[in-house]
């Protein structure tokens, strides 16, 4: 697992506007915390450039995804900003942390209950970050800018190129599958679940990237996967990264919830 070395079809480089060196290309090498290796939830990889589910995802991001004249609602323009979660904000996992601390509070927790809770989701979240890692430099998939503006060179007569296109939401610098956001997101809806024995835990969260905005979600899960449509309307991620996201997340979430810190009545491993 070495950050990408080549170019071609498919193969992640360097993306607009700042044309970053790769980033984090290391994280994967990190030693998990509750996870038997950096690779046991690795998803299987993206779709071939020339099958019709790259088409589909390509044609679809391309639409959603453009910073100009794209196809969005305004609501998903909303959505892709919301769970942005960039540079200078709680980032991703703090926003779960933030979302958990919101749930706990309605559901009046004690201080017992709240050192396991948030022991259990940062362990799962770091574990995702590690698992997505591993698959980014596993796989070294490009992303969708470079896939639209280089698509006369995939092969797959579907995907039209446009050498002009942009991602809506800046593309961060390392590669597209699988999503951060969708891992961390669905490791921690996950825990969460588990952590209640319920689905239904209605929240109302805010977004440090956009102030003063507020959404609710009948379920954590359901968040989840808002937050993984988000990179697909913000232009950075296909839809089979954010899909593949959210399984690896899932996975991760259940492992560490149902194999770690288990309450003293229930202590049968770890």
């Amino acid at each position: 697992m070495l950050p990408p070395g080549g170019s071609g079809p498919g193969v992640w480089v360097s993306t607009p506007p700042a044309f970053l060196p790769y980033a984090l290309p290391q994280w994967g090498f990190v030693t998990p915390f509750t996870m038997n290796s950096s690779s046991q939830f690795r998803p299987s990889g993206p779709p071939s450039l020339d099958s019709a589910q790259y088409a589909a995802d390509y044609n679809e991001v391309k639409a959603l995804g453009a910073a100009v004249g794209s196809t969005r609602t305004e609501e998903q323009t909303q959505i892709a900003l919301f769970w942005a979660d960039g540079a200078g904000t709680e980032t991703p996992p703090g926003h779960w942390n933030s979302i958990a601390q919101i749930i706990a509070d309605v559901r009046g927790n004690t201080l017992e209950q709240n050192a396991r809770l948030f022991a259990l989701l940062n362990l799962a979240m770091a574990d995702g970050a590690i698992c997505a890692w591993d698959a980014k430099y596993t796989f070294h998939n490009w992303r969708p800018v470079t896939a639209i503006r280089n698509a006369d060179t995939d092969g797959n007569p579907a995907t039209d190129p446009d050498t002009a296109w942009d991602s809506f939401i800046v593309t961060p610098p390392f590669p597209d599958y699988v999503s951060g956001h969708s891992t961390f997101s669905a490791a921690a809806a996950t825990v969460l679940g588990l952590f209640y024995g319920t689905e239904n835990l209605l929240f109302t969260t805010g977004s440090d990237f956009l102030p003063g905005v507020y959404r609710s979600f009948p379920t954590p899960l359901a968040a989840a996967g808002e937050a993984a449509d988000s990179r697909v309307y913000g232009g950075i991620h296909f839809r089979t990264a954010s899909e593949d996201g959210l399984q690896a997340g899932i996975s991760i979430g259940e492992w560490t919830a149902t194999h770690y810190l288990q309450p003293t009545s229930n202590r049968s491993r770890h």
